[in-house]
C-alpha cells in the first residue's frame, strides 16, 4: 500500500498518528501495553463500523475495504518487547604459575595450557 492508501485506511478505522505516539511515549513497559491494547480495541471498533460501508455486499468499495483489513490486521499484530538485559563483560584473570607451585585460587571456570617454562593458568570469571 502507499501512504495515501495507508493513511485513508487509518482514517476508516478512526486511528491517527498521535494513537501510536501514545503507546511511545507511555512513562513504563505496563503502561505501554494497556495503551497498545486501548489502540487495537479503537482499531477493531472502528473496522466494524467501516465495514457496514465499505463491505463489497453492501455496494462499498472492495478495494478500500481490503485496504481498512490489512491495516487492521497490521495494527492487531503489533507487540511489544522488553529490550534484552545487558549482560556485564567476562572478567578475565591469567596468573603465571612456575611449574603448578603457585598460589591457590578459587574460580568456577579454570583452564590449563603449559609450556617447557611455566604454566599459564587463565580464570574466566562472569
Amino acid at each position: 500500500m502507499t501512504n495515501e492508501e495507508i493513511k485513508r485506511a487509518m482514517d476508516e478505522l478512526g486511528i491517527v498518528p498521535e494513537d501510536f505516539l501514545a503507546v511511545k511515549q507511555a512513562v513504563s513497559f505496563v503502561e505501554a501495553k494497556e495503551v497498545l491494547q486501548v489502540l487495537k480495541d479503537k482499531a477493531r471498533r472502528g473496522f466494524k463500523k467501516a465495514a457496514l460501508r465499505l463491505h463489497p455486499d453492501v455496494g462499498g468499495d472492495a478495494q478500500l475495504f481490503i485496504q481498512v483489513k490489512e491495516a487492521l490486521d497490521h495494527i492487531e499484530s503489533l507487540q511489544l518487547r522488553l529490550p534484552p538485559r545487558p549482560r556485564p563483560a567476562p572478567v578475565m584473570h591469567v596468573t603465571l604459575v612456575d611449574h603448578g607451585m603457585g598460589a591457590a585460587t578459587s574460580t568456577t571456570s579454570t583452564t590449563y595450557a603449559g609450556n617447557t617454562s611455566g604454566v599459564y593458568r587463565v580464570v574466566w570469571m562472569t
